[in-house]
């Protein structure tokens, strides 16, 4: 899917799920695994960056959803990515799960080659 991939390097594959929490639901004491299931699309917004500098990038909506919320990006590329544009269009804040650091809007992703990594948004209404 990444015109970014080189030959003979090992992929690895990142899976974005973008979920929604239901209203009332409360961040502080809630349990965004087993109370936020609401499929969602990526906001407009959102961008994946890879190549460190900057090298590449796409709107995550490029990658096409699945059922449940998920997009799946595959690359050869060794820095990793960066995720941005996360901020919430139907609700009103997020968290950002299982990323290996942000500083609030932008998180970066750096998986083993031959990993798959689970990266989860959750969007929920504020309390």
């Amino acid at each position: 899917m990444d015109a970014s991939r080189s030959s003979g390097a090992v992929e690895y594959t990142i899976l974005m799920t973008f979920r929604g929490c239901p209203e009332g639901f409360d961040p502080a004491t809630g349990d965004f695994y087993a109370e936020c299931t609401i499929p969602l699309d990526a906001p407009d917004a959102a961008v994946i960056v890879w190549g460190g500098d900057g090298q590449g990038g796409m709107s995550i909506t490029q990658l096409g959803r699945q059922d449940d919320g998920t997009y799946v990006y595959t690359s050869s590329q060794a820095s990793g990515v960066t995720l941005s544009g996360l901020a919430p269009v139907l609700r009103d804040a997020y968290q950002v799960f299982d990323s290996d650091g942000g500083d609030g809007s932008t998180y970066t992703v750096h998986p083993a080659p031959g990993e798959v990594r689970q990266v989860t948004i959750y969007y929920y209404y504020a309390p």
